[in-house]
């Protein structure tokens, strides 16, 4: 056995990619089983093994032995290094084309190949042309005696070997360029940058001694590997390799309870999550199935060119029926469409709802039909009855025709407010459009006025006629509030006064009266619903229904102060631009 310089180096880089490889393992076992951890581990021990094999070769002392051990670096470490390097250029760029059981298959054929001929013909790779002796030398105040290595002469078949493993270099290499290409964060561009320099220094200084530059006797490539080793000591711990992975793919993909299916260009499945197998009964071999038949009972989701494919379905699991959205996205690069993703998102329990809420605008649909017609006619009906005995009831039972009169009047105030209530909750969300002003509340001063006779409803002036953004409901605004304001005055004759303020963006009505007033206190709860207020007998949906609605139109409305008394109502709405 004999140490040299290049021996020593050996020693050196293995010690700092052997910690690397220990590391991903143990990762991996322990507490974090991804394939690209795994893969990286592996590439890692390809290293590994390559420095011991140059270690070996190193420390031999006899042409036979040198030529041992060159040959088993050719026949099993470079192999084990090319093959473990495509794997983690897969693995780590997610790229499903190419199945990671093939690169295994295609390197054990590699070995067996490589190690037949080499085993028949040991200097098929190149011929011992004797031993060198060179030294003796001082390296770093450290001096080395003389040292043997053989003399070779490189032959054909070593030169095509090398522009093979060139050549899948290459291609791993290019796996890498295009994730990198495909995903430009800051990260993962450091990333893939600090392995593209771990992995290219051997390779370049290897293809130095191949060119005939450099002597085989100063082939510097373990040396190179010791660049490796930094490269991917700052890729893994500066740039958190393995802890913040550049896709995520089992983070995001692999446990979305989301069905996620990737279809490529040939219509052929290249991906899917466990959710997706599930849902539709894959079998183990689902990869590369033609998308149809991997669908089977979904087939529907395979969109024609002609014919867009739904977005919502359902299906039936085990007699539960299922109902699912479908999000497709295209999949494509600078050479045009290439496939498409599929993420299918349940909605089960939001179809339960909806039905939940369709059977109740239902009910809301009968109730409100209810009071638009049959209770509010037999009221109405009533009240006729009761002006014809106007007539005939002695004066003493007067004041009993007057109560039926006055209770069944505030019988029809509610169902119509109980009317309106129903219209704005089966018409939530619905759309507002330009409503002219001056007609609308007009209409309801006049017929306010007309309903309650007993007291003075006037417009301070005449309504300039603006357009607001509300819709049908509005005229429910102002008879609540002109309402309220006479219900709810303690005078023998109420006076309400209308007024218009025209803005550049707005417009404000103001309801004013010569009640009691409203407390500061009580004024913002008073549009709570089912509040009445001042010991009113009401059923409090009035105010209620005005705050809705006034919202919905996006508007204000608050309360104020009148002089000498009473209270202002104050309603602020968007004008039409």
């Amino acid at each position: 056995m004999q140490v040299t310089p290049w021996l020593v180096l050996d020693v050196v880089v293995l010690a700092l990619i052997a910690p690397l490889s220990a590391y991903a393992f143990e990762r991996y076992h322990r507490r974090d089983r991804r394939r690209e951890l795994l893969a990286f581990g592996t590439l890692t021990l390809g290293i590994v093994t390559w420095e011991l094999t140059s270690i070996a070769i190193e420390a031999a002392t006899t042409a036979g032995g040198k030529l041992l051990w060159y040959n088993l670096g050719n026949t099993l470490t470079a192999p084990f290094l090319l093959y473990a390097f495509l794997w983690f250029a897969v693995a780590y760029s997610q790229f499903e084309v190419v199945d990671p059981r093939w690169i295994r298959l295609v390197g054990l054929g590699h070995v067996l190949l490589v190690g037949s001929l080499l085993l028949r013909w040991p200097e098929f790779m190149y011929q011992s042309a004797g031993l060198l002796t060179h030294g003796p030398t001082t390296v770093l105040g450290i001096t080395f005696e003389e040292w043997i290595v053989l003399d070779r002469v490189l032959g054909l078949p070593f030169k095509l070997y090398q522009l093979y493993i060139y050549g899948l270099t290459v291609l791993g290499g290019a796996v890498l360029a295009r994730y990198l290409g495909r995903n430009r964060s800051r990260l993962s561009t450091r990333q893939t940058v600090a392995i593209a320099v771990g992995v290219a220094s051997p390779i370049l200084v290897n293809a130095l001694v191949f060119s005939g530059l450099v002597p085989p006797e100063y082939n510097l490539t373990d040396a190179a590997f010791g660049v490796t080793g930094i490269a991917f000591a700052v890729a893994t711990f500066r740039y958190r390799l393995f802890r913040l992975v550049p896709i995520g793919r089992e983070q995001l993909v692999e446990t979305m309870a989301d069905p996620v299916i990737m279809i490529d260009s040939q219509n052929r499945v290249v991906d899917s999550n466990p959710a997706a197998r599930e849902l539709v009964g894959a079998p183990d071999s689902w990869r590369g199935m033609d998308a149809v038949a991997f669908l089977g009972p979904l087939s529907e989701l395979q969109e024609d060119e002609n014919e867009p494919g739904p977005t919502e379905f359902e299906v039936d699991d085990g007699g539960r029926t299922r109902h699912f959205d479908l999000d497709r996205s295209r999949i494509a690069d600078t050479h045009g469409q290439r496939g498409q993703l599929l993420v299918l998102r349940e909605i089960t329990e939001r179809k339960a709802r909806e039905e939940v809420l369709q059977t109740q605008r239902d009910d809301l649909e009968v109730l409100n039909t209810m009071m638009r017609h049959d209770i509010r006619n037999d009221l109405q009906l009533a009240t006729a009855y009761a002006d014809l005995l106007e007539d005939d009831v002695a004066e003493d039972n007067q004041a009993y025709l007057d109560q039926i009169q006055s209770a069944a009047t505030e019988a029809i105030d509610i169902t119509k407010s109980a009317r309106d209530v129903t219209e704005v909750l089966l018409s939530a969300g619905g759309e507002t459009n330009p409503v002219r002003l001056d007609t609308v509340l007009e209409a309801e001063v006049a017929e306010v006025s007309e309903a309650y006779d007993s007291g003075t409803i006037e417009l301070r002036e005449a309504v300039d006629p603006v357009q607001i953004e509300a819709d049908d409901m509005l005229e429910s605004v102002f008879r609540n509030l002109l309402t309220n304001a006479v219900e709810h005055n303690d005078t023998d004759r109420p006076e309400v006064e209308v007024a218009t303020e025209i803005g550049a963006d707005t417009v404000r009505i103001s309801v004013a009266d010569d009640g009691p007033g409203i407390p500061p206190e009580e004024r913002e709860s008073i549009f709570a619903k089912g509040e009445t207020g001042l010991e009113s007998d009401g059923t409090g949906l009035g105010l209620y229904l005005v705050q809705t609605l006034v919202d919905r139109y996006d508007g204000r409305v608050w309360i104020e102060d009148n002089e000498p008394r009473g209270a202002v109502f104050v309603v602020e709405l968007p004008r039409v631009s």
